[in-house]
């Protein structure tokens, strides 16, 4: 993973000319300090600035660990950024404020609600240039816009979690190998139907209803099952429930399996392979260039580091992820910098709560995309079924913020293209 200051976009080299993971024997102690050292150099390399420069904090492991090393690093007060939401569901402030105060940095701290963005969602789904759905997206741009009035250049925790392994979705090979053992696959489909229907919820709660429908909908007995975790707004069932059949794709992530050449994905390896060139790709790094760009911010990952990635590659499986804990080998390497059992805090992730605001401010335009004249002449949803799925998240009969959210960008992106040309 590379940057290009002229270009500002990351590149990643062919996954062929990659050296293969290849575990070394290690010790996890010398492994350790060897992760720490290599953290602290590559967020020491990054800093290298002839403009002000700051880190975005968002209290999550990667971003305080990029912090604390900058901070340690410059050996004077750095600037940090954090965006929280007025709905408390969605902040997690207090997590970056405990962090802002260890390093004692300059933090500056932006609570926002629907008012701020509303006037600027549709310029920033435009600006990507394709459909994109990450609803981290919204508030990337605002908190890029708010830190470019102070610094030119931010550092950013992105990459941690693909490097090191620190993804729930990393727990999917471990569960769907105790459930496929315990429930016949003939079985596996009216359960899936049934949590479906039982564990729907009214708003947009990523609580534990939504984690076990999620992981139900995505158990898979052929192996699968990586494939559908990674699809967050549809699985490949969901999405053919939807989409007329003459357009919809049996085999979605056939070019990702061909080039990395991972048809089943069975390891931590496998899963962190495919992140890379799926999740980063195409979507972590284009979402916070584009949003960052389009505040003219420069945005710099110490954690996309190709030496750190390459060395993570070597090491075996469960110095990442030791039994169910996840990012291992980073939190032992700098847990002596942060208060006790900080570095084990639950995050929930840097969404935002666009399923009220599709109730809301956006819902008549939501409304006019399933317009049945609109819907016929597009031709690629069926009917009854689009319309179906977003009147019940807009009658509040059920959440289906993300599946909805996903429709409401492809159409906003499809209908602004489409007029155009």
């Amino acid at each position: 993973m590379e940057y290009d200051f002229n270009t500002h976009r990351y590149t990643i080299k062919p996954i062929n000319n990659e050296p293969e993971p290849n575990p070394q024997n290690i010790s996890f102690d010398d492994a350790k300090k060897k992760v720490r050292q290599m953290v602290y150099d590559s967020v020491d390399s990054r800093s290298v600035s002839d403009v002000p420069l700051g880190t975005f904090l968002s209290g999550g492991v990667d971003s305080s660990i990029v912090s604390l090393c900058l901070s340690q690093a410059t050996g004077k007060k750095i600037e940090t950024f954090s965006i929280g939401f007025k709905k408390t569901r969605f902040d997690e402030t207090d997590k970056s404020q405990l962090v802002a105060k260890l390093i004692n940095s300059n933090h500056h701290e932006f609570i926002i609600d629907e008012d701020d963005l509303k006037d600027n969602i549709h310029e920033i789904l435009i600006n990507f240039d394709e459909p994109f759905s990450d609803t981290a997206s919204l508030p990337t741009y605002l908190v890029s816009k708010k830190t470019r009035d102070y610094v030119t250049v931010a550092l950013t925790g992105d990459g941690g979690d693909e490097v090191f392994g620190g993804y729930n979705k990393y727990y999917i090979g471990k569960m769907n190998s105790r459930y496929t053992k315990l429930i016949p696959k003939g079985i596996h489909e009216p359960i899936r139907k049934m949590a479906n229907s039982l564990l729907t919820t009214k708003e947009d709660i990523r609580g534990k209803r939504f984690k076990i429908r999620k992981l139900l909908n995505s158990i898979d007995y052929e192996g699968e099952f990586y494939w559908d975790i990674i699809s967050l707004a549809n699985t490949q069932n969901l999405l053919e429930e939807i989409m007329l059949p003459n357009l919809f794709d049996s085999n979605l992530f056939s070019e990702y399996k061909e080039k990395l050449n991972i048809d089943k994905a069975t390891s931590l390896t496998d899963y962190r392979q495919i992140d890379k060139i799926v999740s980063l790709e195409g979507g972590m790094l284009p979402k916070v260039d584009r949003t960052s760009m389009l505040n003219s911010l420069e945005c710099r990952a110490p954690f996309l580091n190709r030496e750190l990635w390459e060395f993570a590659n070597t090491l075996p499986e469960n110095y990442l992820m030791k039994g169910w804990n996840k990012k291992y080998i980073l939190k032992e390497a700098f847990k002596d910098q942060f208060p006790d059992k900080f570095l084990e805090k639950s995050k929930s992730g840097f969404g935002s709560p666009v399923g009220d605001w599709l109730r809301q401010s956006l819902r008549k335009e939501l409304e006019s995309y399933i317009e049945p004249k609109k819907l016929k002449m597009q031709a690629i949803f069926k009917l009854d079924e689009i319309t179906k799925l977003v009147q019940d998240h807009l009658s509040g009969k059920k959440d289906n913020t993300f599946r909805v959210w996903a429709f409401y960008c492809f159409q906003k992106w499809y209908w602004n293209t489409y007029m155009n040309i």
